[in-house]
């Protein structure tokens, strides 16, 4: 990095001041974020809220020069730029706006690579020529058909064949940066090295709008982010959002697909789903360090650089029978208890999108299937879903309890058979979670081992007095993750449940895996009768019909 950490806080503190005076003089937010919030309970100050703790998060970060733990890399010093138009009569970028972004890309750091994706040859010769021109070494250009084994190339190309270049641009990008990493900016759009530099030493960089979203005209982020995978899931598979903020009305519409696929569906995956752990630095438009020029909007009353006016036409790449199916499919696999409109929407989204995470593993995915664990990519796929419920816990977490180690011996209920690996999860969640103590425990002393960060005991969870004894073993803690993955009936799990959630961290999650099909109906009746705010979940698996449920129990409730 170019700028020390002491000048990053200040330009920080510069940026801070002016996003809390852009907050502090909102007026009405757009009305998709109005329906977004309303949906999710949310006050109409929940915007503003979200990226005041992401603020104060960051700022702590950058004086403790900490890192998320899920961060898989840093963002790398690569800049992207995408101009998409026709090919029979191609749309050049204006001339004022070239210059501005070559003379920027030669004022940042020489290290640093710039991207300019085009589908048009005549625009790459063009771009060539003018960098050739200002003497500007870093470009390269870059052609969409690199990724056309990508599964959202069909509806780019689709968007495309429509003149709906910008919203086209708009998927690309983060098809891109999923890919590569990097800061993407539109053409008109010019920053400075400080900037860059602060950019980089976060995990997600976004521009605040005064219309109280994310605009997606500029976004930063490393390489396989885990917001990048999830709003990518969700562009694959639109119906993973409410329909009661997402449709403008009953039927799906040209300026949904721009809802959903730009700043609003940024806005609303990255409220859903980004860790408070990650570390993100919010800036505003038209400052000091970035100024921010636009023509005029396909929202208005003329093209855009050879776009047809968007709100003229219909949709290119959804339809309401989408909403519909994932409606159904809701309606028939989640079933949430209380008042838990937050957890409801994620749960959503996770059934209508594990069809993408099937074929594009999560980390979690990955690290239950190396440590040979059933959770992901086998028998059960909880592991895409572990993937975007856990990460509020991820960089806080301190003490996580499985019951159930997997015993490999058939004389035991619930063997995994000869196969298995015993303390296969164990391992992985303590990789997964390297700051907490990983305890497991089981009925069969045969398989009972300690490592380095994990500890197991034994247990009986079918005996109240067996499971009072082992807390009175593991000594007085609160648990911030605790997974039933033992004995799978009903009695077994209640017996358990009754001696186990005390011990559960008021913000902590209480997990039972492996509900067979049989049990979900006394389960049903007993989260309805008991008063729990609770969720149960059976996902979609291409193999397992039988036992492929979850229950989830945040902590914190009265019993």
């Amino acid at each position: 990095m170019h700028q020390t950490r002491r000048t990053l806080h200040a330009l920080w503190v510069e940026l801070n001041e002016s996003v809390n005076a852009l907050l502090a003089n909102q007026s009405a937010p757009h009305p998709f974020m109005q329906k977004f919030c309303a949906t999710l309970g949310l006050p109409a100050s929940a915007f503003g809220d979200f990226v005041r703790g992401l603020q104060t998060n960051f700022e702590a970060s950058i004086i403790a020069s900490r890192r998320s733990p899920q961060t898989l890399a840093e963002i790398p010093p690569y800049t992207h730029r995408i101009w998409l138009t026709g090919n029979e009569e191609p749309s050049l970028p204006p001339d004022d706006y070239l210059d501005n972004y070559l003379r920027a890309c030669k004022a940042l750091p020489s290290d640093a690579g710039h991207f300019f994706w085009t589908n048009s040859p005549a625009v790459a010769a063009h771009i060539h020529q003018k960098a050739a021109a200002h003497a500007c070494r870093n470009i390269y250009l870059m052609s969409p058909a690199v990724f056309a084994g990508d599964p959202l190339l069909a509806s780019i190309t689709r968007l495309m064949a429509d003149r709906k270049f910008v919203l086209a641009a708009d998927m690309l990008k983060f098809v891109i940066l999923h890919r590569f990493g990097g800061i993407y900016s539109d053409l008109g759009i010019v920053y400075d090295e400080p900037t860059f530099d602060l950019i980089r030493v976060a995990d997600y960089g976004f521009v605040v709008s005064d219309g109280v979203f994310f605009q997606s005209s500029f976004f930063a982020c490393p390489p396989a982010s885990e917001l990048t995978a999830m709003f990518l899931a969700v562009m694959n598979h639109p119906g993973a959002f409410d329909p009661s903020f997402a449709l403008l009305g009953r039927t799906a519409g040209a300026l949904d697909e721009l809802h959903i696929f730009a700043g609003f569906g940024l806005t609303a995956c990255t409220m859903l789903f980004l860790p408070p752990s990650a570390r993100a630095v919010m800036i505003p438009a038209n400052t000091s360090h970035m100024q921010w020029r636009s023509q005029q909007s396909w929202y208005g009353a003329a093209p855009k650089h050879g776009n047809v006016l968007v709100a003229n036409t219909g949709p290119s790449i959804i339809s309401a029978d989408e909403f519909t199916r994932a409606d159904a499919l809701e309606a028939s696999c989640l079933r949430v208890y209380g008042n838990q409109p937050r957890l409801q929407a994620q749960l959503r989204a996770a059934l209508v999108t594990q069809p993408y995470f099937a074929n594009n593993p999560t980390l979690f995915c990955r690290t239950f299937f190396y440590h040979g664990s059933d959770k992901a990519m086998g028998w059960h796929n909880y592991g895409y879903l572990y993937n975007f419920l856990l990460p509020p816990i991820v960089g806080c977490a301190r003490s996580i309890l499985e019951i159930g180690i997997g015993t490999n011996n058939l004389d035991v209920p619930s063997t995994m058979g000869v196969t298995g690996v015993p303390g296969a999860s164990l391992r992985a969640w303590k990789e997964l979670f390297p700051q907490a103590t990983v305890i497991g425990a089981d009925v069969d002393v045969r398989i009972l081992f300690q490592e380095e960060g994990i500890e197991t005991y034994w247990v009986d969870q079918t005996r109240p007095d067996a499971v009072r004894s082992l807390f009175d073993m593991i000594g007085d803690r609160k648990f911030d993750l605790i997974i039933d993955d033992g004995l799978h009936t009903f009695a077994a799990n209640r017996t358990l449940l009754d001696g186990a959630y005390a011990h559960v961290h008021s913000n902590g999650l209480y997990v039972i895996e492996d509900v067979a099909n049989g049990d979900i109906a006394a389960w049903e009746e007993y989260l309805a009768g008991v008063g729990h705010e609770a969720a149960l979940i059976r996902l979609p698996h291409a193999s397992n019909a039988s036992d492929n449920c979850l229950i989830l129990i945040p902590g914190g409730q009265a019993r």
